[in-house]
């Protein structure tokens, strides 16, 4: 009888202390909080839970500096631990910046739903990233017709296509999210103040990093709102064509040149049953196919051509999935275009209605990975 009574008296302590979250501790370390130009930070970071067991995860991290410009990356984090690297540049202003970090138990995983499944029981799920294979894996579809993909971790924008393993050809529809970045709430958040260059700490200098936000998840509407007031950002009433605020919101960097031909498809009817390949030969002059060789070549005004999907170079393979259905927006750059491999390219970008993760089903999807270990600093104004 007392041998029972200890054990009920045992489970009673201990029922309760397992009912219990386990909490997150994060430990951020830099190398040091006084950089120079042409210096490196270094960030550590250790990830555990209440018995000190490390856990795995995503480290976020934003810098932000006085006049509220910012840069953001995110890495993973294996077995309780992560490192990056952060060059200086020499063309980095003088002054005080402020770093925020948040962390997460969420890993890069990928969860959706197949929209009118028809007896599928699995799905063949392809990484792809600057048109290189880098990953394959066989998703089973449950029940309800979810689908979950633990991604690996890669670096840098990816694009991923799901295929029926039984006939290539036939194309699912599939609804997507990311957890990082649709539903992402930090479990623990830190900031820690640094300094670039032989500046002298006044009290001025004291105020306007103090007066940064001290929580990550109030940065990006701090900017925002600090942005309008002080001016930087005017705020217009003129309403944009759909095209037009499009294509501000989702053409960046050497896509978002003056030299380009832009074709519209967000505003017109479905064009069911024309391929993406049928469409760019009636629409685009000079577009060719060269069905002779080995493999088909496209040419654009007799330049080899290399094709993207929301920014990310894409392959043959993932060019004959697109629907023309899902297709925004059609952009073509004649030769020297300097984000291809081989700037003597001409290149045509595919943007699609559902960039990045949408509600919407579709089979390929443009998915952002992690940011890689070495970096160099560029603010974002």
């Amino acid at each position: 009888m007392k041998k029972i009574a200890l054990i009920i008296l045992c489970i009673g302590y201990l029922y309760p202390h397992c009912l219990q979250a386990q909490n997150r501790f994060l430990q951020i370390k830099l190398n040091t909080n006084t950089l120079q130009q042409g210096d490196t930070l270094v960030i550590d970071a250790d990830y555990v839970d209440d018995y000190n067991e490390p856990q795995y995860g995503t480290l976020f991290a934003k810098i932000l500096d006085t006049a509220y410009n910012s840069v953001s990356y995110r890495w993973p984090i294996i077995k309780g631990y992560t490192t990056a690297k952060i060059a200086i540049p020499t063309s980095l202003a003088y002054g005080m910046y402020k770093i925020y970090f948040a962390s997460t138990d969420i890993t890069n995983v990928l969860q959706g739903k197949v929209i009118n499944n028809y007896g599928l029981q699995n799905l063949d799920a392809t990484i792809i990233t600057k048109g290189t294979l880098i990953a394959t894996k066989d998703i089973a579809i449950t029940e309800r017709d979810s689908i979950y993909y633990d991604a690996p971790y890669f670096v840098g924008d990816v694009v991923v296509n799901f295929a029926n393993p039984f006939n290539q050809a036939s194309k699912p529809n599939i609804s997507l999210v990311t957890p990082l970045d649709s539903a992402f709430t930090p479990t623990v958040t830190k900031f820690i103040t640094f300094t670039v260059g032989d500046i002298i700490i006044n009290d001025k200098s004291k105020n306007q990093i103090a007066n940064l936000p001290t929580t990550y998840n109030n940065i990006d509407k701090y900017i925002a709102n600090k942005k309008i007031i002080s001016g930087i950002i005017t705020v217009k009433a003129k309403v944009k064509k759909p095209i037009n605020a499009y294509s501000d919101k989702y053409v960046t960097g050497v896509f978002n040149i003056d030299n380009v031909r832009t074709l519209n498809l967000l505003d017109q009817l479905p064009n069911t049953g024309q391929t993406i390949l049928q469409y760019l030969t009636a629409n685009i002059p000079n577009f060719i196919i060269n069905a002779a060789d080995v493999t088909r070549a496209y040419y654009l005004r007799n330049n080899a051509v290399t094709f993207y999907l929301d920014e990310m170079e894409i392959g043959e393979q993932i060019l004959e999935t697109i629907n023309i259905d899902d297709v925004a927006m059609i952009k073509t750059y004649n030769p020297p275009f300097i984000g291809n491999t081989d700037i003597s390219n001409a290149a045509i970008a595919i943007y699609s209605k559902q960039v990045g993760f949408g509600s919407g089903g579709r089979n390929v999807f443009k998915v952002k990975g992690y940011s890689p270990v070495i970096n160099t600093l560029m603010l974002k104004k």
